[in-house]
């Protein structure tokens, strides 16, 4: 689908659905770059990424994993019968953004049939299953299914057809196709790893290994951990349907991102704690009844699984995190150190009113902690969990009383926070840059255009970007004359600009000025879009009309520059206004692009990409991985650009 500039109608442009999936958390792929690597102080700093050391509480090592590895399958589009699940693609990106970020290398597997499905299962088994020392963590999104008395379980691929009667007899052909729950158990059997965790996003019954005790307490970190295990997790039982949104898969994100699977705060996620907060998180959201437990088989169920929670005091960074910590240090000047680690939860001595305090002044920092109503929902939490991370502070998403104090001068003063961020005026124009920090995200979307895939990770270095896009005035600066449709004020952004003309300003500025300048490459443009690789659905957040000028509400024109909502970096107008020139030359797939961020310089050099949308697209246009392009020479009323310089 392409959206058109309402009067010009060139063939070369299909005016697309862009985005912004930007907002809050400044240094949250730095934080994917360290990949938690779980080592007591002093320890093997040259450990393999991966490793993990599980201590007890007398920081005795009782578990290392040498490795970890995770096998997503998601299934959304069947074609035989059963209802797609549109969200299951999307939803697994989540999951192997959280995985990759507790150190897991991720095999990712969209909608196999039959034969690819049961072969995903056992390459992967085949490929990693065999070293003791291995974490293998396998996720299934989908249909499942029930057949007869014995509550057999079935996963359900694409190509499998409906059960023939009422009764749920699936019939000949469904039994060829579907998976059986007992060939997992027996391939889980054969693996020598020590540790497997099973989750399935499905419903179907789960009776062969729910655990019919439940623990009345989470059990601490010791050495029984270290034995062999198989644990299960489904997110309902027999009878139950799937919904069209999961609840289990975001469920589980959150359990890792923010550690609200950490039932006893020791710094760790057992297989068994994930499994009791799933099971009360989901059923309070949707009308399913998750069920765990372990192996049947008592040699494979003596063991607990273990994740490490991001920040606890477990775990050390790899040495890429340094970059996080220069920021930090940058920022002490405004920005107070930690308070005490232990105090992970809001205060209940925080009043109504200090909540709102801190709701309006996340937003008006370009964190969208939604509307200052004193209620701490996902929406704030996520909110002040990229606060804390732009901060330096570990990024729990709770405010203890201790914290408070500490940063209740900053909520209240949200203007002298954003002036410390790290910025650069270019001398000749004015032109306000903001540093983007250093990370790696998950650029494109397996949900858009095909231009959109393969949906791959880029790791960029740091780099300057323009503020807003360039302005009228600034580009009258340096040329002498305004080409400008709307001539309607210095604060505007310049527009009816080519790509070549972009180039001739750039050029004639960094004689004048202080060099350096640049339109950036596609991939930084989109890592910033997104506040530094976050998925939102716009840049900034999820309310569009706060964040962008688009066609439902430009009035037919453009606007001044940073007049709406920024997004987490302080960045304007990524979304709306105009377009932007990038670097690169357009491609018609992502096969083949660079992983560094660097410009790609392949493909269709006569034409160049643009990203961002403008006035004259509409808000279904407006995604962060919506790509467009346009002949080099070809100027219209809804395309800028704003620079970059460095790294």
């Amino acid at each position: 689908m392409t959206g058109r500039e309402p009067t010009h109608r060139p063939s070369s442009i299909p005016f697309g659905e862009l985005v912004g999936a930007l907002a809050s958390g400044l240094l949250r792929s730095v934080f994917r770059l360290a990949v938690l690597l779980c080592v007591a102080a002093g320890a093997a700093a040259g450990a393999e990424r991966g490793a993990v050391l599980v201590q007890d509480p007398a920081g005795k090592e009782v578990e290392r994993y040498e490795a970890s590895y995770a096998l997503l399958i998601g299934v959304s589009d069947y074609s035989a019968g059963w209802p797609d699940l549109e969200s299951v693609t999307r939803e697994i990106e989540h999951v192997q953004r959280v995985l990759r970020a507790q150190g897991f290398r991720v095999t990712r597997v969209l909608d196999p049939d039959a034969d690819a499905l049961e072969r995903a299962f056992k390459q992967f088994i085949d490929d990693h299953g065999y070293s003791r020392d291995n974490r293998l963590l396998f996720f299934f999104s989908g249909h499942g299914h029930t057949w007869d008395d014995e509550g057999h379980g079935y996963l359900v691929p694409a190509d499998a057809p409906r059960p023939q009667t009422e009764a749920g007899d699936p019939g000949q052909e469904f039994l060829r196709k579907a998976l059986f729950m007992s060939d997992i158990l027996a391939w889980s059997r054969q693996m020598t790893a020590k540790h497997a965790l099973f989750l399935f996003d499905s419903c179907f019954s789960g009776a062969v290994f729910k655990e019919r005790s439940l623990p009345g307490q989470p059990p601490h970190i010791s050495r029984a951990i270290a034995r062999p295990v198989r644990q299960f997790i489904t997110a309902g039982s027999a009878g139950e349907t799937v919904p069209a949104r999961s609840v289990f898969a975001p469920a589980f994100v959150d359990a890792l991102e923010y550690g609200e699977g950490d039932l006893n705060d020791d710094g760790y996620i057992t297989g068994t704690e994930l499994g009791l907060h799933l099971e009360a998180t989901v059923s309070k959201h949707a009308r399913q009844s998750p069920q765990f437990g372990k192996h049947p088989e008592y040699r494979l169920a003596r063991g607990d699984f273990v994740f490490v929670v991001a920040g606890s005091a477990s775990t050390a960074a790899s040495p890429e995190v340094s970059v996080t910590q220069a920021l930090a240090d940058r920022a002490r000047g405004q920005v107070p150190p930690a308070s005490d680690p232990a105090a992970d939860g809001d205060s209940l001595r925080l009043t109504h009113a200090q909540r709102r305090a801190v709701q309006t002044a996340l937003n008006e920092l370009g964190f969208d902690a939604g509307p200052a109503d004193g209620v701490f929902g996902p929406r704030t939490r996520e909110a002040l969990a990229d606060y804390q991370r732009s901060a330096g502070l570990p990024a729990t998403g709770y405010l203890s009383d201790a914290q408070y104090q500490l940063v209740s001068a900053f909520f209240e003063r949200p203007a002298a926070v954003l002036r410390a961020r790290e910025t650069w005026t270019e001398p000749v124009t004015g032109m306000e840059l903001i540093w983007v920090p250093a990370g790696c995200f998950l650029m494109g979307s397996e949900e858009g255009d095909a231009d959109e895939r393969p949906v791959h990770e880029v790791c960029l270095q740091g780099f300057w970007l323009a503020r807003t896009e360039i302005t009228q005035g600034q580009w009258r600066r340096v040329m002498g004359e305004n080409p400008a449709h709307f001539g309607s004020g210095d604060d505007h952004p310049v527009e009816s600009v080519s790509w070549d003309e972009a180039q001739a300003f750039i050029a004639r500025l960094n004689e004048q000025g202080a060099g350096g300048l640049r339109l950036p490459s596609e991939a930084e443009w989109e890592y910033a879009c997104r506040s530094g690789g976050r998925d939102q659905t716009y840049c900034g957040g999820e309310d569009l009309d706060r964040l962008a000028w688009h066609a439902v509400n430009s009035g037919s024109g453009t606007h001044p520059v940073g007049g709406k909502q920024g997004n987490g970096l302080g960045l304007f107008d990524m979304s709306g206004n105009v377009w932007d020139w990038v670097a690169d030359c357009y491609s018609d797939d992502y096969a083949g692009a660079p992983s560094d961020g660097s410009v790609w310089e392949a493909g269709d050099c006569y034409r160049r990409v643009l990203r961002g949308g403008s006035w004259s697209v509409a808000p279904r246009f407006l995604r962060a991985a919506n790509r467009d392009r346009l002949n080099r020479n070809a100027r219209y009323r809804n395309v800028g650009f704003r620079l970059a310089r460095g790294p």
